[in-house]
Parts: C-alpha cells; sequence; structure tokens
C-alpha cells in the first residue's frame, strides 16, 4: 500500500517537496514490486499452497492461488538473464508512464489566432499581439471552454482544438511510442502474444477477440441513435453556417467536424425545451450532494456518515476534510474517507478513488480512502451535474472498499477483476439518477424548494440527447486501446499493432475514428495522444462500458422497483461488495438471483 499512498501524495500534494519525495519513493517500491513479483522462493511458497490446500480458508486458497498466478505472468520462470532484462524494461515504462502522464496533462501556453474580432467579446481584451501572425491568447480551461462551446466561428473553434489535442512537445508521441513499444516487450519475454495476454489473470474476458466483438456490437447498437444525432446537429450547424457565413467560409454546411461537435452539441441543447446545467445546478449545492451520500448509504446498508476531526498536519490542504464510516451498530468504524473535492493547480485533474489502506486483518478492519474530484469552489458552491454524478460514481468505489470484508487486503475492495471492478460505482450513477433519489437530496440553495420533476425529467432527456455519440467516443477509445495492446500483426477493425511508431499511432486512431465515429470528421485531428487512460487501464479501458452491462442488470432486478430497499441493500453487501476480488462476477451475479446478463 505504500505504492498507493505515494501515487497519491504524487498527484493531490500541494507541497512540491513531498510530491518529488512520493514521485521517488513511488519508482524505488515499483523496482521493489518487481523484484518480488520474480521471487522463485515466494512462487514455490505459493505453489505449494495450492498444491496442499490443508486448512486453508476459501478466502486464502484464492487469494494464494491469484498469487501463483502473477508470479507465472510476472516471469517467475525465466533464467536470471531474462529477469534481469524484465527489470530493466519495467523500470522504463514505469518511468515513460508518468512522462507521459506529464504530457497529457499539460496544457498549450498559447493559441495563435488570425483576427481579434473572431474572440467572444469578454476574451477580446486577454488578447495580445503575436508578430505578423495575429494575436495570441492565453489558453486557460476558462478560455478554451468559452470558444468550443460558444463561437460561432469555426476557424477559430478548429485552432483551439487543434492546440488542445497537439502533443505536448516534440517527444510526446516518442513518449507513447516508447511506453506501448516497453508493453510488448515484456509480453515478448514472458512468452505471451501480447502485453494484454499478459494481463489476462485479473480479468473475465480473456482474449482480445472476445473484446473486438463485444465492441462491435457496441458500435452497431448505437449506431443508428447517433446518425440521428448527427442528423441533429447537421441541421443546427446550416442554421449557424447561414447566420455567420463571413465568419465560416470555408466550412461545408453538410459536414461535422471533431471542432464543431462541442459548440452544436451546446447550441442543440439550448433549441431544446431543456433545462440548463447552470439552472439545474442550484439544486445541487455541495452540501446537498454529499447529504445524498449519507441518504443513499443509510438507506441501502445502514452505514453512518460523520465528520471526524483531523490531526495536526494530517491534511495537505486547507480544504480537506474527513470522514469517518461507522457500520449498523454506529459504533464499529469501516474505514475512514480524506474528502479533497476542490480544483486547485497542479492537483490530479480528474476525479479518482486512491485506496490508501484496504481492509484486512493488518489494518484492524479498517479501509483508508484518498477522495478527489475537482469542483470548482464558489459562495456556495454549486455542482454542476456531472461533478455531481462523478461524485456519486466515485463514492461506489469507496464502498465498494469500505464494506469489503476480506481479511487479506491483495483481494480487498476494488482489487477486483479489472473488467467489472467498475460495477459498484457505475450502479451508483443510477441511484443519482432516480428521481425518487435525487429528490430527497436536490435543494434549491436559496429557497430550499425540492428539485422539480419537470426540471429532473429535462435533465435526463439532455444527458440522454447525444448518448449514442458519448457511447461511440467510448468504442473508439476502447478500439484504441485494445489495439494498442493487442498481438502484433493480428487484425482488430482492419488494423493492427504490428508498427507502433508514433505516425502509425496517430493512423491507427485515425481509421478507428472513422469506424467508430463515422458521422464525426476529424481531419487527422482526432486525438494526438491525449488518452490518459492508457495508464492505470492500459488494454483494459473496454471495462467502462463491459462493467455497465453488471450495474444496470444490479439496478433493474434489486433496486429499480425501490432505490432505498434496505434488504436489497444488505443483498448487495453479503453477495458481492463483501468479497471483493475473492469471487468471479458470474458467481457474484448469480448470488443475487442475477442469472442471465441482458446487455
Amino acid at each position: 500500500m505504500v505504492a498507493d499512498s505515494g501515487t497519491f501524495c504524487q498527484n493531490v500534494h500541494t507541497n512540491p517537496s513531498m510530491v518529488n519525495s512520493a514521485a521517488r519513493a513511488v519508482a524505488m517500491m515499483h523496482g521493489i514490486i518487481n523484484k518480488l513479483n520474480v521471487s522463485k522462493e515466494l512462487y514455490q511458497i505459493s505453489s505449494d499452497a495450492v498444491s496442499n490446500r490443508g486448512d486453508a480458508t476459501q478466502e486464502e486458497y484464492i487469494v494464494i492461488s491469484k498469487l501463483k498466478s502473477e508470479f507465472e505472468h510476472q516471469g517467475v520462470h525465466l533464467p536470471s538473464h531474462q529477469t534481469e532484462e524484465l527489470l530493466d524494461v519495467k523500470e522504463s515504462i514505469h518511468e515513460l508512464e508518468y512522462e507521459y502522464q506529464k504530457a497529457v496533462a499539460s496544457s498549450p501556453k498559447t493559441v495563435v489566432i488570425s483576427e481579434i474580432n473572431s474572440l467572444p467579446p469578454t476574451l477580446r481584451k486577454k488578447a495580445f499581439p503575436v508578430g505578423q501572425k495575429g494575436y495570441g491568447l492565453k489558453l486557460t480551461s476558462d478560455a478554451a471552454s468559452q470558444i468550443l462551446f460558444h463561437s460561432p466561428n469555426a476557424e477559430l473553434r478548429k485552432a483551439v482544438h487543434t492546440a488542445l489535442n497537439s502533443p505536448a512537445n516534440d517527444d510526446h508521441m516518442l513518449v507513447l511510442e516508447g511506453l506501448l513499444e516497453n508493453r510488448q516487450r515484456v509480453a515478448e519475454i514472458l512468452n505471451f502474444p501480447s502485453y494484454f495476454h499478459s494481463n489476462n489473470f485479473n480479468r473475465v474476458m480473456q482474449d482480445p477477440r472476445d473484446v473486438a466483438n463485444f465492441l462491435e456490437d457496441l458500435s452497431n447498437t448505437v449506431s443508428v441513435k447517433a446518425a440521428q444525432e448527427v442528423e441533429l446537429l447537421t441541421e443546427v450547424k446550416k442554421v449557424i453556417s447561414q447566420n455567420y457565413r463571413d465568419q465560416n467560409k470555408e466550412e461545408d454546411d453538410h459536414v461535422i467536424y471533431t471542432w464543431d461537435y462541442l459548440h452544436l452539441e451546446s447550441m442543440a441543447l439550448n433549441s431544446q425545451p431543456i433545462v440548463s446545467s447552470a439552472k439545474f445546478s442550484e439544486f445541487l449545492p455541495l452540501g446537498s450532494v454529499l447529504e445524498g451520500l449519507r441518504i443513499v448509504s443509510e438507506s441501502l446498508f445502514g452505514i453512518h456518515l460523520r465528520l471526524a476531526p483531523l490531526g495536526p498536519h494530517e491534511a495537505w490542504d486547507p480544504k480537506v476534510f474527513k470522514m469517518e464510516v461507522l457500520d449498523t451498530d454506529g459504533v464499529t468504524c469501516l474505514g475512514h474517507i480524506y474528502m479533497d473535492l476542490f480544483w486547485r493547480p497542479n492537483k490530479f485533474r480528474g476525479d479518482a478513488n486512491f485506496p490508501l489502506r484496504l481492509k484486512s486483518i493488518h489494518s484492524d478492519g479498517k479501509a483508508t480512502i484518498g477522495f478527489v474530484c475537482n469542483v470548482v469552489e464558489g459562495t456556495p458552491t454549486l455542482v454542476p451535474v456531472e461533478d455531481a454524478e462523478n461524485i456519486f460514481h466515485e463514492f461506489g468505489h469507496a464502498l465498494h472498499s469500505l464494506l469489503s470484508e476480506t481479511k487479506l487486503q491483495h483481494a480487498s475492495g476494488t482489487r477486483a477483476q479489472m473488467d467489472f471492478v467498475e460495477t459498484p460505482s457505475q450502479l451508483m450513477e443510477f441511484f443519482f439518477w432516480d428521481y425518487r433519489v435525487m429528490s430527497t437530496f436536490a435543494k434549491h440553495f436559496q429557497t430550499g424548494e425540492t428539485l422539480p420533476r419537470e426540471l429532473f425529467d429535462q435533465m435526463v432527456a439532455r444527458k440522454k440527447l447525444f448518448s449514442g455519440l458519448e457511447a461511440q467516443e467510448q468504442g473508439w477509445k476502447s478500439a484504441m486501446d485494445l489495439v494498442f495492446h493487442s498481438p502484433p500483426g493480428e487484425q482488430y477493425f482492419g488494423t493492427d499493432s504490428k508498427d507502433l511508431s508514433a505516425k502509425k499511432i496517430l493512423q491507427i486512431a485515425e481509421d478507428l475514428h472513422t469506424k467508430f465515429k463515422p458521422k464525426i470528421i476529424s481531419q487527422g485531428n482526432s486525438w494526438n495522444g491525449k488518452f490518459s487512460h492508457l495508464v492505470g487501464y492500459g488494454s483494459f479501458y473496454y471495462s467502462y462500458a463491459y462493467s455497465r452491462q453488471y450495474s444496470a442488470n444490479i439496478w433493474k432486478n434489486l433496486f429499480q422497483e425501490n432505490p432505498f430497499s434496505r434488504q436489497k441493500g444488505e443483498e448487495l453487501r453479503r453477495n458481492m461488495l463483501a468479497y471483493g476480488g475473492t469471487r468471479e462476477p458470474p458467481e457474484m451475479m448469480k448470488n443475487l438471483n442475477i442469472s442471465k446478463i441482458e446487455t
């Protein structure tokens, strides 16, 4: 768990010296872990324990069997000269992953535009002359959003979109090239056909062809709705082009480009009788969203959330607070959650759940969670609906760890199969989007009025309006991830990973974009290396889409009738959450009386 805590500190701490020290500690721990993974002595102990089960409990036997399999997938069988090469390559992978993450997180300093009048009025005074080229604009997140969502000028949107999606520097794509090359080299040393295969010991779908078939089915399922959504965007673009013909002289009215999407989506939503995100957030002050977590937790599981005091120097930022989670008796502590909810410079940009300490006999049966979001603080803090949904999502991960009852941390909580682990978090999204649940906590920040059903229904309609294109986006990224980590020369979606040079990587991304998002034209401007999940979810990105079929079936069979059912909550806790990674997903679904998974 030292590596997990170090990674957390590296991503959120406000003291640069602590960040640097954490980075060194994580690198050191990765080196130690990699050496332990090829320990023949430890492997022999695990192998003997599997062969001679003795009085081992079911959990102990499952964990030791997992460890044995992991040893075998990590190279314990290799001769010493190959072991040394393996450790060197893994060290390179860790360094390249760190460099890639830094490149993905970096933002362009400025974007150069031809003339100042194309900028929204609020940004014109922030532009500055740049030689003979025109004007420069510091591309803050706010400036980029204003332009991509609201500017009618297609040339300006393209410039900003290109800047945001361009490689951070000349080495950016070379870093990714090296990362993928080294991952494949690890697979070759271990005598696996691909990096995907070298990691198939901890997933439900163990054959990349099965994943490819799943993604093909997903693409076919959403294709009709996505095409209808593109037709709507095209109609919106025709109107915009007529109104702003002087600013879009080169644009084709019938083509939707990647830099058009956010603007046209925003215009389409605004043309519908649908509540705006800003209006909806008035019913989601941060305190109310956190109250929603408490209501769901107590209703389903009988557990209690309460503020806990922080000790001296325990928090890394003044806005961080700690929550204690108590079991049904109101006394037994299940663990603590450090809530780091507000955006700040140099902080991890996404929303995430960091397991700092998992429940085990070595942690007194308590879990410790680092809960990270990036809500923009205000007076009061009104949470955008997307961020509120993410808070519920991440809390699902936290519950998985807190309600795990394993004695061994190696299979505790979120240490489950990678293509199942998103199930509890996605299940919490279903609770968020149920009016019976949301109406218990969504209160207007000034009047205390409960969110009207009409506004809720409008927001649900807003969420679904472009769900087909969003599913295509997820399918495209999943396909990229799969191809990058599949056997070289083996065809998936009409392409392969035989050549993963920087130039070819971009071509693969473009080809797959054309296949999975055929109506959104990128002109070679689709991606350029801005895909953070290649670290952490490398060869596993499909799991977001795959897990959703589990969460959807659990919702339908257990909670759709009554989202506050204490009985069903207890069934979920005892038959799934308690097991962590010590049971296979089909067995847990069967225990929940779900015999058939509807896709």
